[in-house]
């Protein structure tokens, strides 16, 4: 674990519920060639976290950083003695860089570890701690229950290929559900949409790739693959945490085998950086908001799940009227 004293001192920053254009400070590390790296400062007034983002990444392009990696963030409001744009040089009318970089390069063999999108801790108490390679996961074999259990923890670079291999392991989906979380994470509200219009794996993978940006990146958005029987369950959680349960010891013994050759270490307990800190969840600025991913859930043939029910309960009885 590397610390690095490297936020601004917060002691004289509110932090305030966004409201209207919030001044959001990222916290990156800007790479500008193989060799050359750099943590860098950013100030971007944006109403989400998604879009300001967006906009940092689109103007750090003007000081010459080819890849801008997300490490920390948090809403900020100015008052009393504190106004972090005085250290700053504006890029554009809303985007705004600290002066000081500090310069940054893992050390040989080190991973550089990148928060899966949706996802970025708090920058609250100002430390930085960048973690090491932390793609893991954890099994646990029937004991009472009769299900295997995996779950996998990955990082930016490898969760969106190594939840599709996943995915593809599994012999058959019979059921798909996303469930949509809060957006404003102010209600303990969800909604849980399942499809009846999606029926085979092919068609299931195909959605999820043509809406990787509300689904697999969207911080709002969980995921759930099972079988009928109830012998496979493959969810992803809205902090991109993977987990299969399976009573299927030929497919348990073959994701096992699947992420070791993939170079994803077993571990003994399951370590999340992002869920033991305080963290933000965010949507990718191309994703549809709360209420437009609904109602396109629903002309994609998703259904709330309560009124699934009473679909598939007047279809059993003969009584549904199509």
């Amino acid at each position: 674990m590397i610390s690095i004293l490297m936020t601004p001192s917060f002691t004289k920053v509110r932090i305030m519920e966004a409201m209207g254009k919030e001044l959001w400070y990222l916290l990156v590390r800007g790479v500008f060639s193989k060799k050359v790296s750099a943590m860098v400062n950013f100030y971007v007034h944006e109403e989400e976290l998604g879009s300001a983002i967006r906009n940092g990444r689109d103007y750090a392009k003007v000081i010459g950083i080819r890849d801008f990696l997300l490490l920390e963030a948090i809403p900020l409001s100015c008052d009393g003695n504190f106004n972090p744009l005085e250290d700053a040089v504006g890029l554009s009318h809303n985007v705004y860089v600290g002066k000081e970089m500090v310069p940054y390069q893992p050390k040989a063999g080190q991973s550089s570890f990148i928060y899966p999108t949706g996802i970025v801790k708090s920058a609250e108490n100002g430390l930085l701690e960048l973690p090491g390679d932390i793609d893991h996961f954890v099994v646990s074999k029937p004991a009472i229950s009769r299900h295997f259990t995996i779950t996998v923890v990955l990082g930016n670079d490898h969760l969106e290929g190594i939840f599709f291999h996943l995915l593809g392991l599994i012999p058959r989906i019979d059921s798909f559900t996303i469930t949509v979380k809060d957006y404003c994470r102010k209600k303990n509200k969800a909604e849980l949409f399942i499809s009846h219009t999606l029926t085979t794996k092919v068609a299931i993978v195909g959605f999820i790739r043509r809406n990787c940006a509300d689904t697999l990146e969207n911080g709002f958005v969980e995921m759930s693959f099972k079988t009928v029987a109830g012998t496979n369950c493959f969810t992803l959680d809205d902090h991109k945490v993977l987990t299969l349960k399976t009573t299927d010891e030929h497919l348990f013994k073959l994701v096992c085998a699947s992420l070791k050759f993939h170079d994803i270490k077993e571990s003994d307990h399951v370590h999340v950086p992002w869920i033991e800190n305080k963290h933000w969840h965010y949507r990718p600025c191309k994703s549809l908001d709360r209420k437009e991913f609904i109602k396109f859930l629903l002309q994609e043939g998703f259904m709330p799940c309560k009124t699934f029910a009473s679909w598939m309960e007047q279809l059993l009885q003969g009584t549904l009227i199509c």
